[in-house]
């Protein structure tokens, strides 16, 4: 069975921040793991950079997009295509139109809850898993605030900025 995976470390971080207690406090933002995952795969995509941890290094949260991602799964599949396409230096031109689409069909499985194969699972938990290696290397004691606005203030100002160039957007 696929399953989305988090950094050992990270599931610390979750519970200090309370993601995924049931807590019904509306300041919650980050209110599943894998909401918390994403941030780290955003993160780790947007670097380039995968890790694929030995085992015993990561935690199983789910198996299943939440509802709440549902309708955004296959931006998210989009996003993992693009990380992969980046980092194997394959630009999007008709002149590549065979390298994506085995590429497309490497990451995909259309018959899978999830919408991505083994392949796709993997690649998007080693971005994840990536990103989170990033989280710890920026931490100032941030990641263990005891409160998301405080950690989603300091993701969002200080890491995420550093990294993100949208896949080239910014000309690089």
């Amino acid at each position: 069975m696929v399953m989305f995976k988090l950094h050992k470390g990270a599931d610390k971080w979750c519970s200090k921040l309370k993601i995924g207690s049931g807590s019904k406090d509306s300041s919650d933002a980050i209110k599943t793991k894998l909401d918390f995952f994403y941030l780290c795969f955003l993160l780790g995509v947007s670097k380039g950079q995968q890790l694929y941890p030995s085992v015993g290094q990561t935690v199983d949260i789910i198996d299943h997009w939440t509802k709440e991602f549902v309708d955004y799964r296959d931006l998210m599949i989009g996003v993992l295509l693009f990380g992969s396409l980046d980092s194997q230096k394959i630009k999007i031109t008709k002149d590549n139109k065979a390298l994506i689409q085995s590429e497309l069909n490497k990451l995909i499985d259309g018959n899978s809850v999830v919408r991505m194969s083994s392949d796709g699972m993997g690649l998007i938990n080693a971005y994840a898993y990536a990103g989170f290696e990033i989280m710890q290397d920026e931490d100032a004691g941030v990641g263990y605030a005891e409160d998301q606005i405080t950690f989603l203030g300091w993701f969002c100002e200080q890491v995420l900025p550093k990294y993100f160039d949208g896949f080239g957007v910014s000309g690089n």
